[in-house]
């Protein structure tokens, strides 16, 4: 029995040829009817893709199988055989057989929906700087967890056209087969990576195609990092102005030693990008050697979390305004002394906080519900305000039922 009839690769059938030059299809389990990606692995990142299958990372598709297939166990496919693609026919099948290259690795993974970010490019569409740091934050987190193998995982392809953002704002990294385990635990070529992309959401077209003059395209699909954002000499790097500008600058430095020394350091000044900082710069991955970051607090409550004095005095105020409302509240329906009252009280200020802290974007609220993704601030504030007021309706709502469930109000009041 070969490796692949163990393997879930073994169950299933192909469906659909996405890129066949590269050797990725459509696939479907047959038990279970799941669509699956498969991939002809290089040499280089077989070992990439099998590091992956027993630890998983957010932001990368789940890979679900590793199988090494002899020629001779999957005729009609492509099999690379040296520095050529042929394929398995009865005829050449022995021959392959018997050749040094008659197997390929086979991985297949989770498929992914979404749009990459060069579709969302090519359609005119800039990325406002809250989101692109989120985009660019949660890319650093999967680099910083890819990185906690052992040989450390470097070498991703961080071009628009290998990112996909799914319809929850979730980003993931399409395709890992340009990475490797080198054993080269620097951060260089990774960095210019992150810069030239961060710079390009940002202004539509990396350092070294805006000093050119060039319009980016990214058609090739390949992975700038080793000349990402090297501008010619004596040219000015077209970027961003203020935190998100230095952030590109320290990213693309020529000197590796006026680089970021570490991710850690990049994700915080990330952070302070956005006006209000609150992200977890905490690694999500189940590798019992990934190396968690410390957590700036994200439970702490609205107003409290940016260290601002003057955020502090006003949820202060806003805190004990709505308990001080919250003990006062009664109607004149209630019983005197009756347990209804603070049953309604109760309700008040539960309901009183479920506003305070949807209006504070407590544990960052507005991006699960996508309102991070408008582009106007008075816009996103009007969508807030009509979300407060929704919330406040329910509210009065939920007093009301609860009432009537306490026996306070009476069907014929209403």
């Amino acid at each position: 029995m070969t490796e692949s009839d163990k393997s879930i690769y073994s169950s299933c059938r192909e469906i659909a040829v996405l890129d066949p030059d590269r050797g990725i299809s459509l696939v479907q389990h047959e038990p279970t009817r799941r669509i699956y990606v498969k991939k002809v692995l290089p040499a280089q990142s077989a070992d990439v893709y099998r590091w992956l299958h027993d630890h998983y990372i957010e932001g990368i598709p789940a890979v679900v199988d590793v199988v090494r297939v002899p020629a001779c166990a999957v005729p009609g496919e492509s099999v690379k055989t040296g520095d050529s693609v042929q394929t398995v026919t009865r005829t050449n099948m022995s021959r392959l057989a018997e050749s040094s290259f008659s197997s390929a690795v086979y991985a297949l993974e989770e498929y992914v929906t979404g749009q990459t970010l060069l579709e969302i490019l090519d359609n005119g569409n800039l990325f406002p700087v809250e989101e692109a740091v989120d985009i660019m934050e949660q890319l650093c987190r999967i680099l910083q967890a890819l990185r906690s193998a052992r040989p450390p995982i470097t070498g991703c392809d961080l071009d628009p056209a290998n990112i996909i953002l799914t319809s929850d704002g979730l980003v993931r990294i399409r395709d890992l087969r340009s990475a490797g385990q080198t054993g080269d635990d620097t951060l260089q070529s990774d960095l210019r990576a992150v810069g030239s992309l961060f710079c390009r959401l940002l202004i539509g077209c990396p350092p070294d195609h805006c000093n050119s003059g060039e319009k980016s395209s990214g058609a090739s699909g390949k992975n700038p990092a080793g000349n990402a954002g090297r501008p010619p000499e004596g040219r000015p790097l077209p970027v961003p102005g203020g935190t998100p500008g230095r952030i590109i600058r320290r990213c693309l430095a020529p000197d590796p030693s006026k680089q970021y020394p570490d991710l850690q350091i990049l994700l915080r000044d990330l952070d302070a990008c956005r006006p209000h900082p609150t992200v977890d710069h905490s690694i999500t991955s189940d590798s019992n050697t990934a190396e968690a970051a410390p957590r700036n607090h994200p439970y702490l409550l609205p107003g409290f979390r940016s260290g601002n004095p003057l955020h502090y005095m006003a949820a202060i105020f806003a805190y004990v305004l709505l308990i001080r409302l919250s003990l006062t509240f009664t109607l004149d329906k209630f019983p005197p002394g009756g347990y209804q009252m603070w049953v309604e009280r109760l309700v008040f200020f539960l309901c009183g906080s479920v506003i305070l802290l949807f209006t504070g974007n407590y544990m960052d609220v507005w991006h699960h519900l996508r309102i991070t993704k408008i582009r106007t601030t008075l816009l996103q504030l009007l969508v807030v305000l009509i979300i407060d007021a929704a919330l406040f309706m329910l509210s009065i709502l939920a007093i009301i039922i609860t009432g009537l469930a306490l026996g306070v109000y009476h069907s014929s009041l209403f």
